[in-house]
């Protein structure tokens, strides 16, 4: 007999990015990273793409999540965004 199952899970975001500004002309970005239930900044980003630099004041060591990965995936957007001409993703 084969069985059925199915499970359900609730997922709520953690954190969520809050992109204030994107400067296409000087390929420079700012970041919020937000605390998604407390709705308080837990780490600024400030990138610039040129010098090839990101300067972070924050944290995220108290979330299940690898700052290291996450500012990537960031950068990786700010990247695309800037390509594409978007400034206010």
């Amino acid at each position: 007999m084969e069985d059925n199952w199915t499970s359900k899970a609730i997922i709520t975001p953690i954190v969520e990015y809050d992109y204030v500004r994107i400067d296409i002309n000087n390929k420079i970005a700012e970041v919020n990273i937000i605390d998604y239930k407390q709705q308080n900044i837990v780490m600024k980003l400030f990138i610039d793409i040129c010098k090839n630099e990101i300067k972070k004041t924050g944290t995220l060591e108290n979330y299940n999540l690898d700052e290291d990965e996450t500012i990537d995936s960031i950068l990786d957007n700010i990247r695309y965004f800037i390509k594409e001409g978007i400034s206010n993703p």
